[in-house]
């Protein structure tokens, strides 16, 4: 057998001592067995320490918990998602056996058993989950590289676009983090519409096309600083369908999901709800909904930003020109949307609009590059420094909880790998999405901690607080340590550094 596997223990779950005997004499000389005699010491046993534990075999019919609860349990906990359990029981009905495969049994085996079975079975189900466990990394790395490749994408177009007009190029940053805030609410509003998060990233990337037709307009009509003449609206007009014909150019990608979304984007996201926008004139639903979305968030941004022609509205203001129907008709549900997503739109555009935060994430862009040997900006290994120093000071105060860094250059929050949490390895998801942050947080003290954000600064920039929660005659305690990292000048709130620690105990003991 494979000598690494001596390393390897192996909990058997069991309230029946001659049953676990039997199973430990199978496996002892290949691995370290430890046993559990009940449900709720085998999840002490996790609790405590999991991290050299490859496989968990589990009865199913036990006192006081059950196998299924058991099970359950370590769903709720996480470990299912990298830690494999063979049920092991005289129930073999198909009831059982499909309930157990369904709430996340590896693998199933009959009492009483044959010992070569057992053995071979147990190994050979820890050699799929390492492989399986190796390809999820391989896919992570890749969806990673390509969302920052996206992302490198984003600001090259946005200086291109700078460079040609007037408009900031702020502007395609702006819309890219409005359309997903919006594409995420959407969702949560209703069922009509699905999309996967691969759908969310590509109709993101999408938007930050929409005015691609714009290259095509004369520059004379681009950056006129006046109010223009019937004949030149008519002529900028045309840049929604010169998008489209760029996009449409791109044979070699026509069956690009991506190339879908970005030619009804660039085509339809002036059209209006009405059918008094142009250049279809398409009314109501006919309008696809990723453009209605990229239409809102456009005339949102332009109205809360300054052009060569008009001022900058209050985001309120703004905000009420739209309902208005001042500025053209929209959806009204994503009108709803905009009303939702209002605080969390604004308070995103906040950290990428200053000057300071663009040269920042221009820094954080190149900086991806450096191992190519691209010349960067020269103070962004200090930084980074300063950052690592802050964090491992930080993190090193206590050694257990569950850490998370928030980025504001990228709107990522990182979650950092702790087993005694249920997170085998680091993940990367989107803070404002409710449904991936719920399998880590308990939403209302989550909810907490981002109306916290809002309270660090310079002078003050940690915060610490605790959230209760009563249930039964259990008080679970969550307590929340937040650490602001500001960038040299301390003008920035780059990265939150935070800590999530949780207790349990009876409400009588208080």
């Amino acid at each position: 057998m494979e000598k690494e596997n001596a390393l390897k223990r192996v909990l058997i779950v069991d309230d029946v001592e001659l049953n676990r005997f039997i199973l430990k004499g199978i496996l002892c000389a290949d691995f370290d067995v430890v046993e559990a005699d009940s449900g709720r010491a085998a999840l002490d046993i996790l609790r405590k320490d999991n991290s050299d534990i490859a496989i968990v075999l589990l009865d199913i019919v036990m006192p006081d918990m059950d196998g299924f609860q058991v099970l359950e349990a370590m769903k709720k906990q996480g470990y299912l998602n990298y830690l494999p359990v063979i049920i092991i029981s005289t129930e073999s009905t198909a009831q059982y056996v499909d309930k157990a495969y369904d709430m996340g049994a590896t693998d199933f085996i009959n009492k009483p058993y044959n010992p070569n079975v057992v053995l071979h079975r147990v190994l050979n189900t820890i050699k799929l989950f390492n492989r399986q466990h190796t390809l999820m990394e391989i896919v992570n790395e890749q969806v990673y590289e390509k969302h920052r490749y996206a992302d490198m994408m984003v600001n090259i177009l946005s200086t291109v676009m700078e460079m040609k007009n007037g408009e900031s190029g702020l502007h395609i940053l702006h819309i890219n983090t409005i359309t997903r805030i919006l594409t995420e609410t959407l969702l949560q509003m209703t069922d009509k519409y699905t999309f996967t998060k691969s759908d969310i990233q590509l109709i993101c990337v999408a938007s930050s096309l929409h005015d691609i037709g714009k290259m095509a307009i004369p520059d004379e009509i681009i950056n006129k600083p006046g109010k223009l003449t019937p004949e030149e609206f008519e002529v900028m007009k045309t840049h929604s369908a010169q998008g489209a014909k760029m996009i449409q150019g791109l044979t070699e990608y026509k069956d690009e999901r991506l190339i879908k979304f970005a030619y009804d984007i660039c085509l339809y996201h002036h059209e209006r709800y009405d059918g008094k926008g142009y250049p279809v004139g398409l009314q109501g639903e006919e309008i696809p909904i990723w453009a209605q979305i990229v239409s809102v968030a456009d005339v949102f941004d332009a109205l809360i930003s300054e052009r060569v022609y008009k001022p900058a509205y209050t985001p309120e203001k703004a905000l009420d020109m739209i309902i208005a129907g001042e500025c053209g008709t929209f959806n009204p549900l994503i009108i709803q949307c905009l009303i939702s997503a209002y605080k969390p739109i604004v308070a995103a555009l906040s950290h990428v609009s200053s000057a300071e935060k663009w040269e920042e994430k221009a820094k954080y862009v190149a900086n991806d590059v450096e191992k190519y040997h691209i010349p960067t900006f020269s103070n962004k290994t200090q930084e980074l420094t300063s950052l690592n120093l802050a964090k491992l000071k930080f993190l090193t105060a206590s050694s257990d909880g569950l850490f998370f860094d928030y980025s504001y250059i990228d709107g990522e929050m990182v979650i950092s790998a702790n087993p005694d949490r249920g997170v085998a390895e680091d993940i990367i998801l989107d803070p404002l999405d409710r449904e991936q942050a719920s399998k880590y947080f308990y939403m209302p003290a989550y909810d907490k901690a981002m109306e916290y954000l809002e309270t660090l600064t310079p002078d003050n920039p940690e915060v610490s607080f605790e959230y209760k929660r009563a249930d039964g005659d259990k008080l679970t305690v969550y307590k929340i340590q937040l650490l602001g990292v500001y960038n040299e000048d301390r003008s920035t709130l780059n990265n939150v550094i935070g800590k999530l620690s949780t207790t349990t105990r009876e409400i009588e003991a208080l």
